[in-house]
Formats: C-alpha cells, sequence, structure tokens
C-alpha cells in the first residue's frame, strides 16, 4: 500500500521510541467495524465535523491521539509497552458499536502505514478529506492561532499577544497546506481510494447537512442522524 513519508516525522518518532517496532497484527484491530479517518489541515474545520460526528453517539472521536504529545500520556497512564496494545487497550475499547473516528494529518498516515493497521482494515478505513477552499484565509487563521495560542473556542477566553501581519509566514504557510493537500491526493489516487469529501465552507455554512452527508457516506446503511435517548 502507497503512503506517504515524510523526512521529520516527529509523531512517527515518538511512536518508534516508545516502542520500538509499529508492527500491529490484524487480530490487534479485528473489533474495529469503521475506522474513520478526517484527513485535515490545520484550520479546515476538522474538529468541528468531529464534534458533530460524536454528536450522532454512533462515533468516539478519539481526534489527535497519534500526535506525540498525546499518544505518550496515554501509553503511560494505561502503561501500554507495544503499538499493537496501543489498539488493543485503548482505540478498541473507546469505539462505539465498533465505530472510532482519528483526526488524521499527514504524518498519521505514514504511521498507519507502516504499522500494517490500513492494510489489515481495508474497506473497513471509511477517508473523509476535509479541505478549506479559502487558503489564504485559512493561512491567516492558522497564523493567528500560531501567534495567539488560541487554537479552539475554548481557550479564547485566555490573555494573549495581538498577533503581527508577518506576510512570508503567511505564504509559507499557504505551501504547506497546499503540500499537504496534495500527498493526500497522491495517498488516495495511488490506492484506487475515494474519499468523501468536504470543504470548511460549506461545513460552516450548513453543519447539519454537511455532516449528516458525512454520515451517509461513512456508514451507508441508512443508520438515522441523531440517535436520541
Amino acid at each position: 500500500m502507497y503512503f506517504p513519508a515524510a523526512a521529520d516525522n516527529i509523531h512517527l518518532l515518538t511512536a518508534t521510541t516508545a516502542f520500538g517496532s509499529l508492527a500491529v497484527p490484524a487480530s490487534a484491530v479485528s473489533g474495529l467495524r469503521n475506522l474513520v479517518l478526517i484527513c485535515f489541515t490545520n484550520r479546515s474545520g476538522s474538529w468541528l465535523l468531529a464534534d458533530l460526528l460524536q454528536t450522532t453517539k454512533q462515533f468516539r472521536v478519539l481526534g489527535e491521539c497519534l500526535n506525540g504529545n498525546e499518544l505518550a500520556p496515554i501509553v503511560q497512564a494505561r502503561r501500554i509497552r507495544s503499538f499493537a496494545g496501543f489498539f488493543e487497550q485503548f482505540v478498541v475499547p473507546e469505539a462505539v458499536d465498533g465505530n472510532v473516528v482519528l483526526k488524521c494529518a499527514v504524518p498519521h498516515l505514514e504511521i498507519l502505514g507502516q504499522s500494517g493497521v490500513l492494510e489489515h482494515l481495508g474497506d473497513r478505513v471509511r477517508y473523509v478529506h476535509i479541505e478549506r477552499l479559502d487558503r489564504l484565509a485559512q493561512a491567516i487563521s492558522w497564523e493567528i492561532a500560531a501567534q495567539t495560542q488560541h487554537w479552539s473556542s475554548h481557550r479564547a477566553h485566555l490573555p494573549a499577544p495581538e498577533p503581527v501581519f508577518r506576510r512570508e509566514a503567511i505564504g509559507a504557510t499557504i505551501e504547506t497546506f497546499a503540500e499537504c493537500n496534495r500527498q493526500f491526493d497522491q495517498f488516495f489516487g495511488h490506492n484506487g481510494l475515494v474519499p468523501h469529501h468536504v470543504t470548511y465552507e460549506a461545513l460552516v455554512q450548513n453543519p447539519s447537512a454537511v455532516a449528516e452527508a458525512a454520515v451517509a457516506g461513512i456508514l451507508p446503511a441508512g443508520v438515522g442522524w441523531i440517535r436520541r435517548g
């Protein structure tokens, strides 16, 4: 299976430092019915989409648990000794009816590819690719968040410095987002995958309708949108 490889993948380095081998046998992920990967670049609305999927009560969202700074404390708290154990002791037990959602940046694809998880699960991996069409607005949003550390509405009340306009930094960020989306396109194309596509602009205009369409694409059996009770 083709997957992107990064020269400096800090999340991969954290995982290999913690476990050595990343090999995950098929048995470790046999309890997953659907592994939903929200393939994203920063400031594209991925958290909004993830939160909406979780409100259906048909998924458990584990966010960016493959990030090195999130993986390490989970491993320590649960005394997990292998990457296979990470799935057996954390990911699978947290799933709702076997369904779990991970936010997946390009570096995370390399981890899931190297471990064998993507191949073991095959068509049980559901890909959602979210993009922000206004790349300039996305890059400016990233710059503001990076300077203020207000990455979500939960931190908006905290004091922060006034952001400074940096044209070159914004330009570099636009290039980074474009390259990441190009790598997602290569991943999908080389592996014959057709992801469910979501745009930030459509999501913020009509969150419920866009998220409902995503659920229908992920779970085509026609389950209801909001499970009540």
